[in-house]
């Protein structure tokens, strides 16, 4: 049945209008009869109307309002407008903004009902081509999954759907690049995308799952050029799909298939062809090319190209390690082949096993490094090969700094890197833990060692750090102390003030009275 909403703030015409019609035979039902347009939106949030009639003069928010709000958030709801003689050029704008109809008071009851009935008629057809797309959406699936058995085929729209198939067609899958969102609103929202720009109808969009969206496309016998023609298509539709909603998409597409048959062989060539992106990156779109070999893990191999890494760990650092490293990183993934699950997996065994050159013995310190690395997840997670590359650059880089804290056995050479770091981070909540990962030492070392330097602990050291730089901040500007607090680190105003005196001999307010 169709839900029908009413807002009308005279109540002698609510009740005229609860009792001009055998709701229930005309195929209608009445989900709310309110006073108000506020009334009403709580019941089109809880249980949304098919059709709305509305008054334009009410209390609070009027009709024409009222109905942008609406269709704004639910273009799908139909809305008929009431009005007096006095509103009636005002009424008219409610057809720009979406209105079916708009009718003049005293209402005409039995007008009304044929335009009620003339709006269940136009959602009855889009329900029928809503159900018929459903089932055709079902089909496609299970074509593409290969799971649409023969008992299935005998049915006579099936049958007739699948006929479509027997010309030559591809097919792509389209899915969002990095961190964009894989909602099923958002998903939808591009398919609709990729629906509007289907100009020549020429292809079925469906949503594979909440992340990817697959077009089957029918191809002329007479298009020799048919990839020149797919790709022009796909860039536009990549363009559309950027200007609204700001995100990238990368496309695999299937080689040129004929028969309901091929269906799941030609998804499964666009799935294949889609991994590609992680060579050339986001907004690509790749072609199927059949062929290549598999590829295997020459163990041997990876050794030496580990000894090159760590030599070259050994004897550069800095810019000049990461160009050397770069280089030899490139020609490491040419001779690896287009795997790159195979890749990934040839990347971490060389991280770890330069890691566990590079700590010989260390166990514990091993660990830490893994830990602070995250296992090296990094590189599994890796979208594309320059994100690869980085997150190595990146390992090998701790990986020297680690050899450089080694080498320099002046412990002063320590201590500075640890200032450095306090300077660097006091605003954060950092601790000896966080250090001791820093140069790569115990905690228990480093307890011992910073005041044996410095006759200052640790936390003595980043306390006056902390105030230091609070009294910077009081000399540029009037921020309030409890601001300044948490600007520097400090989580509790009263500490702070503690600190402050602690270190200056003054409170934070005695110290600007005196000094500034």
């Amino acid at each position: 049945m169709m839900k029908i909403l009413i807002i009308e703030d005279e109540e002698g015409i609510r009740n005229n209008m609860r009792t001009a019609y055998d709701w229930e035979q005309m195929g209608c039902e009445i989900c709310g009869i309110v006073a108000n347009a506020l009334e009403a939106v709580e019941i089109c949030l809880t249980q949304p109307p098919d059709l709305i009639i509305s008054d334009i003069v009410m209390p609070g928010i009027d009709g024409i309002t009222f109905l942008k709000y609406i269709k704004e958030r639910n273009p799908d709801i139909h809305f008929i407008i009431m009005t007096g003689h006095r509103e009636f050029e005002y009424a008219k704008n409610a057809v720009n903004f979406g209105a079916d109809a708009f009718m003049l008071k005293p209402i005409h009851y039995q007008e009304l009902s044929q335009i009620i009935l003339k709006i269940s008629t136009i959602l009855r057809n889009q329900n029928d081509e809503e159900k018929k797309q459903y089932e055709k959406e079902i089909i496609l699936r299970k074509l593409l999954e290969g799971r649409l058995n023969n008992e299935m085929h005998s049915d006579s729209f099936v049958h007739a759907m699948l006929g479509k198939y027997q010309n030559p067609y591809c097919i792509a899958v389209l899915e969002p690049d990095g961190e964009a969102p894989r909602t099923p609103q958002y998903i939808q929202g591009l398919l609709s995308a990729c629906i509007d720009l289907n100009i020549e109808d020429n292809c079925c969009f469906l949503k594979m799952n909440y992340e990817q969206i697959v077009a089957v496309i029918s191809v002329s016998h007479k298009e020799i050029e048919w990839k020149t023609s797919i790709y022009n298509y796909f860039i536009a539709l990549q363009q559309r799909i950027y200007d609204l909603f700001k995100i990238t998409v990368s496309i695999g597409v299937s080689e040129l298939l004929s028969g309901q048959q091929s269906m799941q062989e030609g998804y499964l060539q666009a799935k294949k062809s889609l991994s590609n992106r992680f060579f050339s990156g986001f907004n690509s779109i790749h072609f199927f090319a059949s062929g290549g070999e598999d590829s295997f893990l020459d163990y041997y191999q990876i050794l030496d190209t580990q000894q090159l890494f760590y030599d070259l760990l050994q004897n550069s650092s800095g810019i000049y390690l990461t160009e050397k490293a770069g280089n030899l990183l490139d020609q490491t993934i040419q001779t690896l082949g287009k795997n790159r699950a195979f890749i990934k997996s040839s990347i971490l065994i060389l991280a770890t096993l330069c890691s566990k050159h590079i700590f010989n013995e260390n166990k514990r310190q091993l660990a830490s490094f893994m830990e602070r690395h995250a296992n090296f997840q990094a590189i599994v997670s890796s979208e594309n090969i320059d994100n690869l590359k980085g997150v190595f650059l990146s390992i090998l880089l701790d990986l020297s700094e680690y050899i450089s804290v080694k080498k320099q056995t002046d412990k002063q050479i320590i201590i500075d890197r640890i200032v450095q770091y306090i300077e660097e981070n006091y605003a954060s909540n950092i601790s000896l833990n966080d250090v001791a990962k820093v140069v790569f030492l115990s905690p228990g070392y480093l307890s011992a060692l910073i005041p044996s330097i410095t006759g200052n602990n640790f936390t003595e050291i980043l306390t006056q750090t902390r105030i230091k730089h609070s009294i910077d901040l009081m000399k540029q500007n009037q921020l309030k102390n409890s601001v300044i607090a948490r600007k520097v680190g400090f989580s509790q105003p009263q500490y702070f003030s503690h600190a402050f005196k602690k270190v200056t001999g003054y409170t934070p307010t005695e110290y600007r009275q005196t000094y500034l």
